[in-house]
């Protein structure tokens, strides 16, 4: 069990609520110290506390909570126990010393949760106050009746010779176990630890229960359950992520993920057998990301050693032939200074179009050790492996041609098939440093690898009246292989100044990756749409000549913050980073640099009560440019900045989070043709020259809703609004990249129905229209409104049983629609059936 963190009482004091548990811990530990000097009993710090509690904390206290604490020893049991429901227990280390609990799975509260898990232990809890509990051994003469008078008798003339305590800990944001949809807190905006309220930005959290409950099983699935995230899908080219108009970026445990995922064809869709959690911050976030585009980050939390043993496994049969199976073991190796854990993961199935498929297995293996209390070292692997027929997807052909095409017409290659694989190695150290600080570093490394054969895609114009002008793309073999190495050092701790007690964070990261490609070139075939049949489809010549040298891109930082406590209510956050970056092609010329690059950081949240806090914060990210100007060199770099200001707040005791934000996000100095230098390919500019002038304005409005707004009944809405027009140049007022829509709503619920063992669920996603644009005419699809349904039923403690439909009602719709010629169809009706069990 671990002890207490060292009150912060001071930074509670416009939050009465955790100010409560604050103090009820601290009153706690006076009682449990009386009671164990003999001075009183049970009985009477239980009469003491009952006449000085607040009884709206006491009910918020005892409320029934979800636990999933696996059998074994009691004293990890109680520990795990006491974390979820914030309370204190008092043990005698004889008491429990060799004594095993038979877990607890389910919806209790505090006392029939703690009475479940001492269930054959010869012990039971006795109330010592303010949220404490103590145990002591069962009379012999009243084990069966559990009098309360044998109870408070026994408990006076019990002697603990050691005391520990359990309790939530402040800053831990790991989900896994606390069967909430509903954050905690979270760093990956500034890496200081805050809750959701304390942070002056738009978060979005996916947990590890919503993953399971809604059977999320890529990193692509749970983004796509954000109204703030568009996630489109370019086919055999991977995926993209926006939010707020712009592409997101990457990274894995905080650390920069220089290559990506899916995206740009660089890597399979990441699966979420092998993450905690899934963090977005929306907007620009330069301070801890260095250069990339402002449209937010995705923070991938993976998984960690458990302090005692636990196993699960899952078997999902669905449509399509899918078959997936996932096993996760976790605990300590030998002993309580080492843990370890696998996640082994196999998913197979068939694409809804013609000759698509998809054959994916997975490993995860991490292990931690603490050689010392205060250091921790974790190494770990991660590997994934998929090989598939995917597709570039179908054309749309103009307005009044004869036909268009179903979701199931495939233009390509009958016989092509890809591999995609990657392997990420990582070393972490956490080191105490005393007063509280710590420093973190970690380094990782990665590997990934893609090869395509027989690839085929769609160029040209098409006749829609005889079918005729498309030409098919044949290339033998496209093969692209990318390194990555990402470093993150930081320090974190209070400092104490102006009788207040700040926060403060210091770091250093950086990254370099290269990427390579050999396509063995294009060999174009006239087609007719019509009559088009990809079995007939010849190889393409071409050979496997070695890869070119690499492209290389390396950039690093330096970046400090603080949360300064400048009254009871008010907090600044401020900070700022220093950007470096190189970017070098593949015959060794710069053709990107920038150094000592400042992206600055602020944000202001006020505490309007214990439960709502009001924000107003700026963060911007630099995007380096290769254009070049009259002069000769390169453009400043873009600057995307968010400037943002809204509202925070708690429901049903801190259950629950919701927010409302307004925000305006500018991106400027982008290039357009310089007016005064006329084209010329020998000049300084080897054609055009450009000036960093262009600007993209971006307005929008997001809402969310987020947990358990009552103990059974579990919830998850958004909505936004956001529109992007270009603001400058001969496209001023017009909208920026029309392909995605300006309106989303997103909707998710599950109700436990009483005790028995059913939950039911179902969600909604709903978006305005999209459409693309040719040089003579314009391709729209309307709105689009998609439900899901969800019903699981617990046999028991540790099995269950759960059956998802999407797209309930087969609404055909496209999920991308940049190109005319690249369009991708949406998921029709999908049913899995999914069997969990724990061991």
């Amino acid at each position: 069990m671990e002890h207490p963190p060292p009150s912060d009482s001071h930074r509670f004091r416009r939050r009465p609520a955790l100010t409560r548990l604050a103090a009820s811990t601290l009153t706690g530990l006076a009682t449990t110290a009386l009671v164990a000097t003999g001075l009183i009993t049970p009985a009477q710090a239980a009469t003491s506390s009952d006449n000085n509690a607040d009884e709206n904390a006491r009910m918020a206290a005892t409320a029934p909570r979800d636990y999933r604490i696996p059998a074994g020893p009691l004293v990890d049991a109680l520990a795990s126990f006491a974390a979820t429901a914030g309370i204190t227990v008092a043990v005698a280390p004889d008491l429990v010393r060799d004594r095993q609990s038979p877990g607890l799975d389910g919806r209790f509260g505090i006392e029939e949760g703690l009475a479940r898990l001492l269930d054959g232990s010869g012990l039971e809890a006795v109330a010592t106050g303010a949220g404490g509990y103590a145990l002591r051994s069962l009379p012999r003469s009243g084990r069966e009746a559990g009098s309360t008078t044998a109870a408070a008798e026994t408990a006076a003339t019990a002697v603990l010779p050691l005391v520990r305590v359990t309790a939530a800990r402040r800053g831990d944001p790991t989900s896994e176990g606390t069967n909430s949809w509903a954050p905690r807190y979270s760093d990956s905006a500034t890496k200081l630890s805050l809750t959701p309220r304390e942070t002056p930005q738009t978060l979005s959290v996916i947990t590890r229960r919503q993953l399971d409950d809604f059977g999320l099983t890529t990193v692509d699935e749970a983004l796509s359950t954000l109204s703030g995230v568009y996630v489109q899908n370019r086919g055999i080219n991977g995926n993209e992520y926006y939010s707020r108009g712009f592409t997101s970026r990457s990274q894995y445990d905080g650390m920069p993920n220089p290559v990506g995922i899916s995206e740009s064809n660089r890597s399979p869709l990441i699966d979420s057998a092998f993450l905690d959690r899934i963090e977005f911050v929306h907007g620009a976030s330069g301070l801890l990301t260095g250069a990339g585009s402002p449209g937010g980050v995705i923070n991938m939390v993976r998984k960690r050693p458990t302090p005692t043993f636990q196993a699960e496994a899952e078997v999902q049969v669905g449509s399509r032939d899918r078959r997936r199976f996932v096993a996760d073991l976790a605990g300590p190796l030998g002993s309580d200074r080492l843990g370890g854990r696998v996640v082994v993961f196999k998913d197979d199935g068939d694409g809804f179009a013609d000759y698509t498929y998809a054959h994916k297995q997975g490993l995860y293996a991490t292990v931690e050790a603490r050689p010392a209390a205060a250091t921790r070292v974790t190494a770990s692997l991660q590997y994934q492996r998929e090989r598939s027929r995917n597709h570039f997807g179908i054309p749309l052909l103009p307005p009044g041609a004869p036909a268009q095409f179903g979701r199931n017409t495939y233009f390509g290659d009958a016989q092509a098939r890809m591999t995609k694989a990657y392997r990420l190695y990582t070393l972490a150290l956490e080191q105490g440093l005393g007063a509280e600080w710590t420093v973190k570093a970690a380094l990782s490394h990665a590997q990934h690898d893609v090869e395509s054969l027989r690839g085929a895609f769609i160029s040209g114009t098409v006749d829609p009246v005889t079918g005729d002008g498309y030409r098919l793309q044949r290339f033998n073999n496209l093969v692209r292989d990318f390194t990555s190495d990402a470093l993150d050092v930081f320090a974190s701790g209070p400092v104490t100044a102006f009788g207040r007690r700040h926060d403060l964070v210091v770091g250093f990261n950086g990254s370099r990756w290269g990427d390579s490609s050999r396509n063995s070139g294009l060999v174009p075939v006239p087609i007719n749409v019509y009559t088009f049949d990809p079995s007939l489809v010849a190889e393409a010549p071409g050979s496997r000549d070695v890869l070119p040298r690499r492209d290389r891109t390396f950039q690093y930082g330096l970046f400090a913050a603080a949360r300064l406590d400048l009254t009871e209510g008010l907090k600044l956050i401020a900070g700022s980073r220093l950007s470096w970056y190189r970017y070098s092609n593949d015959e060794g010329d710069t053709t990107q640099s920038e150094s000592a690059v400042v992206s600055p950081y602020a944000g202001l949240v006020y505490d309007l009560d214990a439960t709502r806090s009001v924000y107003l914060s700026y963060a911007d990210v630099f995007q380096p440019q290769a254009s070049l100007a009259a002069n000769g060199r390169t453009l400043d770099p873009v600057v995307g900045r968010n400037l943002e200001l809204g509202i925070k707040g708690e429901v049903a005791g801190g259950q629950a989070n919701w927010s409302a934000a307004l925000f305006r996000l500018d991106q400027t100095h982008l290039a357009a043709t310089d007016p005064d230098v006329p084209f010329d390919e020998t000049n300084v500019c080897g054609g055009w020259c450009y000036v960093a002038s262009d600007r993209i304005a971006t307005r929008g409005l997001d809402l969310g809703l987020q947990g358990e707004v009552t103990p059974r009944w579990s919830v998850v809405a958004g909505y936004s609004w956001y529109d992007s027009q270009y603001a400058s140049g001969e496209r001023d007022g017009r909208r920026y990249q029309g392909f995605m829509p300006r309106h989303a709503l997103r909707l998710a619920s599950r109700y436990q129905l009483g005790d028995s063992g059913w939950s039911i669920g179902g969600s909604l996603r709903a978006q305005s229209g999209i459409y693309t644009d040719t040089s003579t005419y314009r391709v729209r699809q309307g709105s689009v409104v998609l439900a899901g349904l969800s019903a699981s039923y617990r046999f028991g403690p540790a099995t269950t049983v759960t059956a998802l439909v999407d797209n309930l009602f087969d609404r055909d719709y496209y999920v991308e629609m940049r190109s005319v010629n690249f369009v991708q169809f949406g998921e029709p009706r999908r049913l899995t059936l999914s069997l969990a069990h724990r061991f």
